[in-house]
């Protein structure tokens, strides 16, 4: 496992048997955990302090506290902040009476400070909620914000029915912001910290280590300050004057203070996409694109790096294939019927199979106990097998959304994720190559050359004839990448794919 000595004692125990996703992929995947929740909670390791007093943020964990192995990151709650924004909108079910009471201090607060009164506590109230990205059928106290600044990353919160049966409670006490369970990961269910891992573990495997660490912490905060820094100003302001209120009371505790969080592990195998992860997310990051662009589409690069890494822990563990496992991609368009839909709807059924044969040999591994196989894989498989497929079609990596003949495809968004993740900026290269380069990191099929190459290494059965079908596809694609304008032709034989954006100064 990956940090190596984490502490086996805190992996936590799972009813009616062991718990199949914890021991193939670590702790852990969880199905409730959205696409943004994904890049939020990731994010929230990042820029949270990795030590008690502060230091650490907007930095990975060092290579002395990754040997040490239990790592801990120390997150700034803001409660007040996100009760201002989603309270007032909240369903009444999910209100407390004290919850009420805070909601109307904070309002009465603003109300003191500024200026032009109900005007000016409405836009600041408007200007947060506009950033709202997750609300759902959900509480107040479970939405989240878009993450373009550390002051709009919170932290999930539950206990509300402790917090509605509290009677006699004081405005100052700190049950007021502290009444809340933060121990659960129903929401930020670890996902993100999956992706911090495997982050972390490629920057030590990588070469000049040290060198890409820095650079990667530099990029990530150079997103967050152009994306948000505005509103991030905003936000503080409203959780300080909360804070500030308190500490003029003597009797008011600090429960503002930062909660420690202990991080998960993740099995050793996903270092088979580490340091490939690092270096696509590092090139994507150094293309000087749209603030909030850079944010929405790293959200969908992280989800797709997931998925992939997922995939090979499952294929190492039933060793399926001699290498990696291919996707073999449907971008004609011509219906689930054409040949290459069927192409990639079958590749597409290996990848969903590969994940409960994973998960039987696990448990026959655990257990041994047939009997107590079936219901303990059918229940595994909603966090693993089925977060594979509700991601990828959220991401519209996987089509149709709904219906019959299921097959790999790529959308206008992971298509310009991919090219800004591979192809340096500034920079350009041949189609064939790019193409050699999605096969390479991602074991994306499209062309014949990698259709063949596939066959060749033994990944993929099947028979050479088919390689014609994939002119069709690979045609299809170019086209996609020149109307998505990162493809130019330059002679009837020869295009390139480039990235026209200029670098990020960092």
């Amino acid at each position: 496992m990956f940090p190596a000595n984490y502490n086996k004692e805190r992996i936590p125990e799972s009813k009616g048997g062991p718990n199949l996703n914890v021991a193939l992929y670590g702790d852990r995947i969880l199905s409730d955990q959205t696409l943004y929740e994904y890049l939020i909670e990731f994010l929230q390791v990042f820029t949270s302090p990795k030590t008690m007093d502060g230091a650490g943020k907007m930095c990975f964990h060092t290579s002395e506290q990754v040997k040490e192995g239990n790592l801990r990151y120390y997150v700034n709650l803001r409660v007040a902040l996100r009760r201002f924004i989603f309270y007032g909108r909240s369903k009444q079910e999910g209100r407390s009476d004290m919850d009420d009471l805070a909601y109307e201090q904070m309002e009465s607060l603003l109300h003191g400070i500024a200026q032009n009164g109900d005007e000016d506590i409405d836009l600041i109230h408007d200007l947060l909620l506009n950033y709202a990205i997750v609300t759902r059928n959900r509480g107040w106290y479970a939405q989240a914000l878009m993450p373009v600044a550390p002051e709009l990353i919170l932290a999930e919160l539950q206990g509300i029915k402790q917090r509605q049966k509290k009677t006699g409670f004081d405005i100052d006490s700190k049950e007021i912001d502290g009444l809340f369970d933060y121990s659960k990961h129903n929401f930020l269910a670890r996902g993100g910290q999956v992706l911090y891992l495997n982050l972390l573990q490629g920057i030590m495997k990588s070469q000049n280590s040290e060198m890409k660490r820095e650079r990667l912490e530099k990029l990530l905060t150079n997103m967050l300050d152009n994306a948000g820094a505005g509103i991030g100003l905003l936000a503080d302001f409203v959780q300080s004057e909360w804070e500030n209120e308190r500490i003029d009371n003597a009797e008011a505790p600090k429960t503002w203070q930062p909660k420690a969080f202990n991080m998960a592990f993740i099995a050793d195998a996903f270092e088979l996409r580490a340091v490939r992860f690092v270096d696509e997310v590092t090139t994507f990051l150094s293309a000087n694109i749209h603030p909030i662009a850079r944010v929405e589409l790293l959200a969908q690069g992280l989800v797709v790096s997931l998925l992939r890494a997922m995939q090979l822990v499952a294929d190492q563990k039933t060793s399926k294939t001699q290498g990696e496992p291919v996707w073999i991609m449907d971008m004609c368009g011509l219906g689930g019927t054409s040949n290459i839909a069927k192409l990639s709807a079958q590749s597409y059924a290996s990848s969903y199979e590969t994940f409960q044969s994973a998960l039987i040999k696990t448990f026959d591994e655990l257990d041994g106990n047939a009997s107590g196989r079936f219901p303990a894989v059918q229940k595994a498989k909603k966090d693993s097998s089925d977060v594979f497929k509700r991601l990828g079609k959220e991401i519209k990596l996987i089509i149709p959304p709904r219906g019959n003949y299921e097959r790999f495809s790529l959308s206008e968004s992971l298509v310009r994720y991919f090219v800004l993740a591979l192809v340096e900026p500034q920079s350009k290269m041949i189609y064939d190559t790019f193409l050699d380069k999605l096969y390479d990191h991602f074991g994306i099929v499209i062309a014949p050359q990698t259709y063949r190459k596939a066959l060749q290494s033994g990944v993929l059965q099947g028979s050479e004839d088919m390689a014609d079908y994939f002119q069709i596809n690979a045609q299809a694609f170019q086209e996609f990448l020149k109307q998505s304008g990162f493809l130019r032709d330059l002679s009837d034989a020869t295009a390139i794919v480039e990235n026209p954006y200029t670098a990020v100064q960092v």
